[in-house]
């Protein structure tokens, strides 16, 4: 039987385990108490205890990091009680909001487009397009495309094909 002396710890392999943790290897020393961890001075983040005869588990001061401390303090503690059915009460979610226009308005900033007279005006409504955002002087709804369509037979009949024919 192997006393667990600061001794022992420094003549243990020591290395980055594959979390990329510090981990001490104590694994198969027959050590069946223990006690005097206070001696690795909280420089591993992992100890290897396995294949030991651990009997009995001494109450040493540990040297336990201020890290450690805070993230212990933010974690929340509930209470089990044996035969108590927990009452994990679901949390009311929150309707998401539309982050992006919708594609009505898409349509709407793309045909903007097609009918721009000046190349700043492209290049305006290409980059409020490409940024998901929508031009505030655009009009985007059914009055629209009434509106472009009155606006398009109104051209069409402009013209000597609409003169009365005799």
């Amino acid at each position: 039987m192997v006393r667990l002396t600061a001794d022992l710890i420094w003549k243990s392999p020591h290395f980055f385990n594959a979390l990329r943790e510090r981990e001490l290897d104590l694994r198969g020393n027959k050590i069946p108490v223990i006690e005097n961890l206070g001696a690795t001075e909280d420089q591993f983040d992992t100890i290897d205890l396995s294949d030991n005869e651990i009997e009995r588990v001494e109450a040493a001061k540990l040297f336990v990091s201020e890290e450690a401390e805070e993230e212990a303090k933010k974690q929340s503690v509930k209470t089990f009680v044996p035969g108590e059915v927990p009452t994990d009460e679901p949390k009311e979610e929150e309707p998401s909001k539309p982050v992006g226009p919708t594609p009505e308005q898409i349509i709407a900033i793309k045909a903007a487009i097609v009918n721009s007279q000046t190349l700043e005006e492209v290049a305006r409504l290409e980059k409020a397009l490409k940024s998901g955002q929508v031009p505030a002087d655009l009009i985007i709804g059914n009055t629209n495309s009434s509106n472009a369509t009155n606006n398009q037979s109104a051209q069409e009949n402009d013209g000597p094909a609409d003169m009365e024919q005799e």
